[in-house]
Protein backbone atom coordinates (compact mmCIF):
# COMPACT_ATOMS: atom_id res chain seq x y z
CA UNK A 1 0.00 0.00 0.00
CA UNK A 2 1.51 3.23 -1.10
CA UNK A 3 2.39 5.40 1.75
CA UNK A 4 1.28 8.94 1.28
CA UNK A 5 2.94 12.29 1.81
CA UNK A 6 2.26 13.98 5.17
CA UNK A 7 3.65 16.50 7.57
CA UNK A 8 5.49 13.75 10.14
CA UNK A 9 7.79 12.34 6.69
CA UNK A 10 8.38 15.83 5.53
CA UNK A 11 9.56 16.96 8.76
CA UNK A 12 12.54 14.17 8.95
CA UNK A 13 13.11 14.90 5.25
CA UNK A 14 13.80 18.59 6.03
CA UNK A 15 15.88 17.51 8.90
CA UNK A 16 17.57 15.14 6.78
CA UNK A 17 19.07 17.85 5.01
CA UNK A 18 19.80 19.77 7.29
CA UNK A 19 22.30 17.49 8.98
CA UNK A 20 23.51 16.29 5.36
CA UNK A 21 24.60 19.88 4.77
CA UNK A 22 26.34 20.69 8.32
CA UNK A 23 27.83 17.53 8.72
CA UNK A 24 29.42 17.78 5.32
CA UNK A 25 30.80 21.70 6.77
CA UNK A 26 32.12 19.49 9.40
CA UNK A 27 34.27 16.97 7.37
CA UNK A 28 35.38 20.33 5.23
CA UNK A 29 36.66 21.23 8.85
CA UNK A 30 37.87 17.77 9.89
CA UNK A 31 39.93 18.00 6.56
CA UNK A 32 41.23 21.35 7.22
CA UNK A 33 42.56 20.51 10.44
CA UNK A 34 44.00 17.18 8.89
CA UNK A 35 45.72 19.31 6.48
CA UNK A 36 47.06 21.98 9.51
CA UNK A 37 48.31 19.47 11.35
CA UNK A 38 49.87 17.00 9.10
CA UNK A 39 47.36 14.00 10.28
CA UNK A 40 47.66 11.96 7.13
CA UNK A 41 51.74 12.53 6.77
CA UNK A 42 52.07 11.63 11.04
CA UNK A 43 49.93 9.14 10.85
CA UNK A 44 51.38 7.50 7.24
CA UNK A 45 54.71 7.34 8.56
CA UNK A 46 53.64 5.67 12.04
CA UNK A 47 52.40 3.00 10.16
CA UNK A 48 55.01 2.50 8.30
CA UNK A 49 57.54 2.74 11.51
CA UNK A 50 55.27 0.09 12.67
CA UNK A 51 55.15 -2.31 9.71
CA UNK A 52 58.96 -1.89 9.49
CA UNK A 53 59.99 -2.41 13.06
CA UNK A 54 62.44 -4.95 13.40
CA UNK A 55 64.01 -4.94 17.28
CA UNK A 56 66.54 -7.81 16.15
CA UNK A 57 68.06 -6.21 13.44
CA UNK A 58 67.67 -2.40 12.41
CA UNK A 59 65.09 0.26 12.71
CA UNK A 60 63.98 -0.39 8.75
CA UNK A 61 61.10 2.42 8.93
CA UNK A 62 64.13 4.78 9.14
CA UNK A 63 65.81 3.86 6.87
CA UNK A 64 62.83 3.69 4.54
CA UNK A 65 62.20 7.50 5.16
CA UNK A 66 65.73 8.23 4.75
CA UNK A 67 66.16 6.55 1.11
CA UNK A 68 66.62 9.37 -1.61
CA UNK A 69 62.91 8.16 -3.73
CA UNK A 70 61.44 9.30 -0.37
CA UNK A 71 63.33 12.08 0.52
CA UNK A 72 63.14 13.00 -2.53
CA UNK A 73 58.45 13.54 -2.06
CA UNK A 74 59.02 15.21 1.34
CA UNK A 75 56.61 18.38 1.38
CA UNK A 76 59.92 21.05 1.30
CA UNK A 77 57.26 24.01 2.18
CA UNK A 78 55.94 22.38 4.92
CA UNK A 79 58.72 20.61 5.86
CA UNK A 80 56.72 17.37 6.20
CA UNK A 81 57.01 13.67 4.80
CA UNK A 82 54.78 12.91 2.54
CA UNK A 83 50.84 12.17 2.82
CA UNK A 84 50.59 9.20 0.43
CA UNK A 85 53.12 6.43 -0.80
CA UNK A 86 52.78 4.07 -3.57
CA UNK A 87 52.49 0.33 -2.94
CA UNK A 88 54.86 0.12 -6.07
CA UNK A 89 56.86 2.68 -4.60
CA UNK A 90 57.50 0.70 -1.07
CA UNK A 91 58.01 -2.59 -2.41
CA UNK A 92 61.17 -0.74 -4.89
CA UNK A 93 62.68 1.02 -1.46
CA UNK A 94 62.36 -1.72 0.75
CA UNK A 95 63.77 -3.68 -1.96
CA UNK A 96 66.76 -1.71 -2.46
CA UNK A 97 67.57 -1.14 1.06
CA UNK A 98 67.82 -4.28 1.87
CA UNK A 99 69.99 -5.27 -0.90
CA UNK A 100 72.05 -2.49 -0.06
CA UNK A 101 72.29 -2.38 3.23
CA UNK A 102 76.10 -3.88 3.69
CA UNK A 103 76.87 -2.25 0.21
CA UNK A 104 79.96 -0.49 2.02
CA UNK A 105 80.85 -3.66 4.40
CA UNK A 106 84.46 -5.63 3.40
CA UNK A 107 83.56 -9.53 4.06
CA UNK A 108 86.40 -10.35 6.51
CA UNK A 109 88.13 -14.11 6.79
CA UNK A 110 89.52 -15.82 9.44
CA UNK A 111 93.16 -16.67 8.41
CA UNK A 112 95.00 -17.61 11.29
CA UNK A 113 95.30 -18.47 14.99
CA UNK A 114 98.44 -18.47 17.23
CA UNK A 115 99.31 -17.68 21.02
CA UNK A 116 101.85 -15.16 19.71
CA UNK A 117 99.63 -13.25 16.86
CA UNK A 118 96.20 -14.03 18.08
CA UNK A 119 93.75 -14.14 15.79
CA UNK A 120 94.71 -13.35 11.77
CA UNK A 121 91.66 -11.83 9.50
CA UNK A 122 92.00 -11.15 5.88
CA UNK A 123 89.21 -8.50 3.72
CA UNK A 124 87.84 -10.75 1.25
CA UNK A 125 86.12 -9.41 -2.14
CA UNK A 126 82.93 -9.02 -1.90
CA UNK A 127 80.68 -11.30 -3.66
CA UNK A 128 79.07 -9.48 -7.01
CA UNK A 129 74.97 -9.94 -7.42
CA UNK A 130 74.01 -10.57 -10.61
CA UNK A 131 70.38 -8.87 -10.06
CA UNK A 132 68.44 -7.04 -7.78
CA UNK A 133 66.60 -9.85 -6.68
CA UNK A 134 69.82 -11.47 -6.00
CA UNK A 135 71.48 -9.03 -3.80
CA UNK A 136 67.77 -8.50 -2.01
CA UNK A 137 68.31 -12.26 -0.92
CA UNK A 138 71.94 -11.63 -0.13
CA UNK A 139 70.84 -8.63 2.23
CA UNK A 140 68.42 -11.00 3.79
CA UNK A 141 70.35 -13.90 4.48
CA UNK A 142 73.18 -11.48 6.04
CA UNK A 143 70.02 -10.41 8.93
CA UNK A 144 69.43 -12.05 11.87
CA UNK A 145 66.02 -14.18 11.84
CA UNK A 146 63.03 -12.20 13.31
CA UNK A 147 59.19 -11.88 12.89
CA UNK A 148 60.41 -9.45 9.97
CA UNK A 149 62.79 -11.28 7.93
CA UNK A 150 60.83 -14.31 8.45
CA UNK A 151 57.87 -12.21 6.24
CA UNK A 152 60.25 -11.73 3.49
CA UNK A 153 62.04 -14.44 3.12
CA UNK A 154 58.02 -16.29 3.01
CA UNK A 155 57.62 -13.44 0.10
CA UNK A 156 60.87 -13.87 -1.43
CA UNK A 157 60.87 -18.17 -1.67
CA UNK A 158 57.04 -17.38 -3.15
CA UNK A 159 58.34 -15.02 -5.65
CA UNK A 160 60.68 -18.21 -7.67
CA UNK A 161 63.50 -15.42 -8.26
CA UNK A 162 60.92 -13.01 -10.23
CA UNK A 163 61.60 -9.64 -9.53
CA UNK A 164 58.21 -8.31 -10.70
CA UNK A 165 56.37 -11.43 -8.79
CA UNK A 166 58.50 -10.24 -5.39
CA UNK A 167 57.75 -6.35 -6.23
CA UNK A 168 54.08 -7.69 -6.38
CA UNK A 169 53.73 -9.62 -3.50
CA UNK A 170 55.63 -6.60 -1.28
CA UNK A 171 53.19 -4.50 -2.57
CA UNK A 172 49.97 -6.84 -1.99
CA UNK A 173 51.67 -7.08 1.63
CA UNK A 174 51.69 -3.02 2.08
CA UNK A 175 48.18 -2.53 0.58
CA UNK A 176 46.78 -5.56 2.82
CA UNK A 177 48.30 -3.90 6.01
CA UNK A 178 47.33 0.05 4.87
CA UNK A 179 43.71 -1.47 4.35
CA UNK A 180 44.12 -2.17 8.31
CA UNK A 181 45.85 1.09 8.88
CA UNK A 182 43.20 3.33 7.30
CA UNK A 183 40.26 1.09 10.15
CA UNK A 184 42.51 2.67 12.89
CA UNK A 185 42.76 6.13 10.96
CA UNK A 186 39.24 6.36 10.91
CA UNK A 187 38.90 5.31 14.56
CA UNK A 188 40.95 7.85 15.67
CA UNK A 189 38.81 10.68 13.78
CA UNK A 190 36.30 9.56 15.71
CA UNK A 191 36.74 11.94 18.41
CA UNK A 192 37.82 14.44 16.28
CA UNK A 193 34.34 14.71 14.62
CA UNK A 194 32.67 14.28 17.58
CA UNK A 195 34.94 17.91 18.56
CA UNK A 196 33.67 19.77 15.08
CA UNK A 197 30.14 18.32 15.30
CA UNK A 198 30.32 20.23 18.72
CA UNK A 199 31.99 23.07 17.45
CA UNK A 200 29.64 23.30 13.93
CA UNK A 201 26.64 23.31 16.92
CA UNK A 202 27.99 25.68 18.89
CA UNK A 203 28.99 28.30 16.57
CA UNK A 204 25.82 28.33 14.00
CA UNK A 205 23.36 28.12 17.45
CA UNK A 206 21.80 24.96 15.58
CA UNK A 207 19.61 23.94 18.20
CA UNK A 208 17.89 20.57 16.81
CA UNK A 209 14.85 20.66 18.92
CA UNK A 210 14.06 24.40 17.69
CA UNK A 211 14.85 23.68 14.12
CA UNK A 212 12.02 20.72 14.66
CA UNK A 213 9.65 23.14 16.15
CA UNK A 214 9.90 26.01 13.31
CA UNK A 215 10.11 23.41 10.47
CA UNK A 216 6.65 21.57 11.54
CA UNK A 217 5.10 25.61 12.10
CA UNK A 218 6.29 26.97 9.27
CA UNK A 219 4.74 25.52 6.17
CA UNK A 220 7.23 27.78 3.59
CA UNK A 221 10.35 26.35 5.61
CA UNK A 222 9.68 22.93 5.20
CA UNK A 223 8.14 22.79 1.65
CA UNK A 224 11.23 24.68 0.64
CA UNK A 225 13.62 22.14 2.29
CA UNK A 226 11.20 19.18 0.98
CA UNK A 227 11.92 20.68 -2.61
CA UNK A 228 15.88 21.14 -2.56
CA UNK A 229 16.17 17.32 -0.81
CA UNK A 230 14.10 16.17 -3.59
CA UNK A 231 16.19 17.72 -6.31
CA UNK A 232 19.29 16.49 -4.16
CA UNK A 233 18.07 13.08 -4.36
CA UNK A 234 18.08 13.33 -8.38
CA UNK A 235 21.78 13.88 -8.11
CA UNK A 236 23.12 11.85 -5.27
CA UNK A 237 21.50 9.26 -7.70
CA UNK A 238 24.05 10.21 -10.10
CA UNK A 239 27.03 9.12 -8.00
CA UNK A 240 28.82 5.95 -7.40
CA UNK A 241 28.89 4.34 -4.46
CA UNK A 242 32.10 5.44 -3.79
CA UNK A 243 31.64 8.84 -4.76
CA UNK A 244 29.14 8.79 -1.99
CA UNK A 245 31.81 8.24 0.77
CA UNK A 246 34.01 11.26 -0.52
CA UNK A 247 33.43 14.61 0.76
CA UNK A 248 34.54 16.26 -3.28
CA UNK A 249 32.15 14.49 -4.82
CA UNK A 250 29.42 15.60 -1.80
CA UNK A 251 30.45 19.04 -2.08
CA UNK A 252 29.88 18.82 -6.26
CA UNK A 253 26.58 17.52 -5.74
CA UNK A 254 25.78 20.12 -3.47
CA UNK A 255 27.01 22.82 -5.78
CA UNK A 256 25.04 21.29 -9.02
CA UNK A 257 22.02 21.41 -6.99
CA UNK A 258 22.50 25.27 -5.90
CA UNK A 259 24.33 27.38 -8.51
CA UNK A 260 24.76 30.37 -7.66
CA UNK A 261 23.02 30.61 -4.82
CA UNK A 262 21.02 34.03 -4.17
CA UNK A 263 21.12 34.73 -1.16
CA UNK A 264 17.67 35.87 0.37
CA UNK A 265 19.01 38.03 2.98
CA UNK A 266 22.78 39.46 3.37
CA UNK A 267 22.57 40.10 6.34
CA UNK A 268 22.28 37.46 7.74
CA UNK A 269 24.78 35.26 5.80
CA UNK A 270 26.82 32.84 7.48
CA UNK A 271 30.32 32.75 7.08
CA UNK A 272 33.62 31.62 8.84
CA UNK A 273 34.04 35.43 9.02
CA UNK A 274 30.89 35.92 10.92
CA UNK A 275 31.28 32.83 13.16
CA UNK A 276 35.03 34.37 14.13
CA UNK A 277 33.30 37.39 15.09
CA UNK A 278 30.89 35.51 16.72
CA UNK A 279 32.59 33.67 18.93
CA UNK A 280 35.43 36.71 19.99
CA UNK A 281 32.76 38.89 20.54
CA UNK A 282 31.66 36.11 23.81
CA UNK A 283 33.65 36.33 26.77
CA UNK A 284 33.30 32.87 28.17
CA UNK A 285 36.60 30.94 28.25
CA UNK A 286 34.14 27.64 25.76
CA UNK A 287 34.09 30.72 23.04
CA UNK A 288 37.68 32.19 23.34
CA UNK A 289 38.70 28.39 22.63
CA UNK A 290 36.51 27.33 19.91
CA UNK A 291 38.09 31.08 18.19
CA UNK A 292 41.34 30.20 18.83
CA UNK A 293 40.92 26.77 17.04
CA UNK A 294 38.98 28.82 14.01
CA UNK A 295 41.64 31.13 14.16
CA UNK A 296 44.45 28.93 13.82
CA UNK A 297 42.93 27.01 10.90
CA UNK A 298 41.73 30.38 9.01
CA UNK A 299 45.56 32.21 9.04
CA UNK A 300 47.13 30.44 6.86
CA UNK A 301 48.42 29.71 3.50
CA UNK A 302 46.38 29.02 0.01
CA UNK A 303 45.48 25.94 0.42
CA UNK A 304 43.89 26.97 3.91
CA UNK A 305 42.28 29.50 1.87
CA UNK A 306 40.85 26.96 -0.15
CA UNK A 307 39.78 25.20 2.90
CA UNK A 308 37.56 28.43 3.92
CA UNK A 309 36.29 28.80 0.76
CA UNK A 310 34.47 25.32 0.61
CA UNK A 311 33.40 25.73 4.48
CA UNK A 312 31.88 29.66 3.43
CA UNK A 313 29.98 27.65 0.37
CA UNK A 314 28.23 24.83 1.85
CA UNK A 315 27.42 27.89 4.86
CA UNK A 316 25.89 29.81 1.72
CA UNK A 317 23.52 27.47 1.03
CA UNK A 318 22.33 27.19 4.85
CA UNK A 319 21.68 30.55 4.12
CA UNK A 320 19.69 30.38 1.09
CA UNK A 321 17.24 27.56 2.53
CA UNK A 322 16.47 30.33 5.69
CA UNK A 323 17.63 27.63 7.90
CA UNK A 324 16.88 29.13 11.43
CA UNK A 325 20.20 28.73 12.87
CA UNK A 326 23.06 31.19 13.05
CA UNK A 327 23.26 34.01 16.21
CA UNK A 328 20.93 36.94 16.39
CA UNK A 329 19.99 39.64 18.95
CA UNK A 330 16.18 39.16 18.49
CA UNK A 331 16.34 34.72 19.04
CA UNK A 332 17.52 32.73 21.64
CA UNK A 333 20.11 32.69 23.40
CA UNK A 334 21.27 36.12 22.72
CA UNK A 335 17.75 37.34 23.13
CA UNK A 336 17.28 35.83 27.04
CA UNK A 337 19.65 39.19 27.41
CA UNK A 338 17.24 41.49 26.61
CA UNK A 339 14.02 42.74 29.14
CA UNK A 340 10.54 41.15 27.66
CA UNK A 341 8.73 43.93 26.39
CA UNK A 342 11.54 44.51 24.01
CA UNK A 343 10.75 41.25 22.34
CA UNK A 344 7.60 42.83 20.69
CA UNK A 345 9.89 44.11 17.84
CA UNK A 346 10.98 40.65 16.62
CA UNK A 347 7.17 39.03 17.02
CA UNK A 348 5.98 41.94 14.58
CA UNK A 349 8.13 41.03 12.06
CA UNK A 350 6.67 37.50 11.57
CA UNK A 351 3.53 38.26 12.89
CA UNK A 352 2.26 39.58 9.16
CA UNK A 353 3.95 36.57 7.20
CA UNK A 354 3.50 33.81 9.75
CA UNK A 355 0.86 32.22 11.96
CA UNK A 356 0.22 33.21 14.96
CA UNK A 357 1.08 29.78 16.81
CA UNK A 358 4.78 30.10 15.02
CA UNK A 359 5.06 33.96 16.77
CA UNK A 360 3.52 32.59 19.96
CA UNK A 361 6.50 29.91 19.80
CA UNK A 362 9.12 32.25 19.24
CA UNK A 363 8.15 34.66 21.67
CA UNK A 364 8.09 32.13 24.39
CA UNK A 365 11.14 31.02 23.23
CA UNK A 366 12.86 34.36 23.41
CA UNK A 367 11.99 34.65 27.21
CA UNK A 368 14.61 33.28 29.78
CA UNK A 369 13.51 30.45 31.84
CA UNK A 370 14.82 27.37 33.12
CA UNK A 371 12.91 24.88 30.93
CA UNK A 372 14.17 27.49 28.06
CA UNK A 373 17.55 26.94 28.98
CA UNK A 374 17.57 23.27 29.18
CA UNK A 375 15.75 22.01 25.79
CA UNK A 376 18.33 25.02 24.32
CA UNK A 377 21.33 23.16 26.11
CA UNK A 378 19.37 19.71 24.93
CA UNK A 379 19.15 20.85 21.43
CA UNK A 380 22.40 22.01 20.95
CA UNK A 381 23.78 18.38 22.63
CA UNK A 382 21.52 16.75 19.89
CA UNK A 383 22.72 18.78 16.98
CA UNK A 384 26.32 18.15 17.81
CA UNK A 385 26.25 14.30 18.04
CA UNK A 386 24.19 14.08 15.33
CA UNK A 387 26.33 15.71 13.08
CA UNK A 388 29.33 13.68 14.47
CA UNK A 389 28.07 10.87 12.19
CA UNK A 390 29.00 12.05 8.80
CA UNK A 391 27.94 13.85 5.89
CA UNK A 392 27.67 10.25 3.41
CA UNK A 393 25.59 8.68 6.57
CA UNK A 394 22.87 11.77 6.30
CA UNK A 395 22.91 11.76 2.60
CA UNK A 396 22.30 8.21 2.40
CA UNK A 397 18.89 8.88 5.02
CA UNK A 398 18.02 11.39 2.66
CA UNK A 399 17.94 9.43 0.03
CA UNK A 400 15.72 6.47 1.42
CA UNK A 401 13.15 9.10 3.26
CA UNK A 402 12.87 10.74 -0.59
CA UNK A 403 12.38 7.50 -2.27
CA UNK A 404 9.91 6.49 1.28
CA UNK A 405 7.85 9.79 0.20
CA UNK A 406 8.35 9.06 -3.87
CA UNK A 407 6.59 6.10 -3.57
CA UNK A 408 2.79 7.34 -1.73
CA UNK A 409 1.46 10.01 -3.41
CA UNK A 410 2.91 13.30 -3.50
CA UNK A 411 1.36 16.33 -0.76
CA UNK A 412 -0.43 19.12 -2.12
CA UNK A 413 1.63 22.29 -1.81
CA UNK A 414 0.44 24.36 0.72
CA UNK A 415 -0.40 28.06 0.20
CA UNK A 416 0.92 30.11 2.03
CA UNK A 417 0.32 34.23 1.67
Amino acid sequence: MPIPGNKILDLLISMALIYALLSLLVSILLEWWNHFRKTRAIQLKANIFQLLNDSINLQFGELFYNHYLISGIHDKKEKSPPQYISSNLFAEVLIDIIGHRNKHDQPVQLIGLSLNQGKQYKVGEKLAASSAIQQFKNGLDQLKPSPFTDTLQSLLSKSEGDFEKLKKSLSSWFDDYMDRASGWYKAQQRNKLYFFGFLVAIALNVDSLHLVKMIALDDTLRNNLVQSADKMADQYNTLSDSAKLETDALEGMVEKNFPKTSLRDQDKQLTIDSLMNSLVNKKDSASSTLYKKLESLYKADSIDREYAHRADRILNVATSLNIPIGWDESAAPLSWKRKATSLTEHSKKIKAEKQNQLMDYLDRRNQRGFWNVAKYLLGIMISGFSLSFGAPFWFDLLMKLVNIRRAGKKPEATNVK
